[in-house]
């Protein structure tokens, strides 16, 4: 009697794992099937654009900003040599020069028609000189002779000198209109940037 409630038990306990395996295999084949069945179709992932930059070696010029104040390694103030009028102003404020440009120009009519004075008495004296020359030249002649007296051969003589002197005196003069006449022109001393004019054209600039 024990050994059949045993065998029974026995039996009951198999079937009953039996029975439980069978649901659970189909209760998870179900599962599966409906799981598989009604899912949605995934949705396309999303892809960023990402940029792409060779890397290149080169050299990067490095800049700084600074706040400052320059100051020149020459400065002049230009000042006129002769008196006039500024009749021009060839190079405007704030322009590179170079050495030698002409910059502003002073009236030259005074200067020039002081040059052309100065050049007629030159040829003036030259023409007195030549003629002193050849008197004293026949005085000589004549004083040898005994034709001629002392003192007129002395007057010929003085003659000849104060011509002499003359004709330097202006040729001297010549020079010095020459040298005015080049001041009308007011040229860079050096290369540089010109600065701001303080006369404007038209005014009576002196020295």
């Amino acid at each position: 009697m024990r050994k059949w409630k045993i065998a029974l038990g026995t039996a009951v306990a198999l079937g009953a794992i039996s029975v439980a395996s069978v649901h659970l295999l189909d209760m998870g084949n179900l599962s599966l099937n409906a799981g598989t069945a009604g899912a949605a179709p995934a949705p396309a992932a999303f892809v960023m654009p990402v940029p792409v930059v060779s890397v290149v070696k080169k050299t990067i010029p490095i800049y700084l900003d600074y706040a400052a104040r320059t100051e020149p390694i020459r400065s002049i103030t230009l000042q006129a040599r002769i008196p006039g009028y500024l009749q021009e102003q060839t190079a405007a404020d704030g322009v590179d020069v170079r050495q030698g440009d002409l910059l502003y120009k002073i009236s030259p009519d005074d200067f020039q028609a002081a040059l052309d004075q100065a050049k007629a008495q030159v040829q003036r004296d030259t023409a007195t000189l030549d003629y002193a020359r050849s008197n004293l030249g026949r005085g000589t002649e004549l004083a040898k002779s005994g034709y001629l007296a002392k003192d007129g051969f002395d007057q010929r003589t003085s003659t000849l000198r104060e011509a002499q002197a003359s004709l330097a005196l202006n040729q001297a003069a010549v020079r010095t209109a020459e040298l005015n006449l080049s001041y009308a022109e007011i040229r860079a001393p050096f290369a540089g940037r010109l600065g701001r004019n303080q006369a404007s054209v038209g005014t009576l600039v002196s020295v």
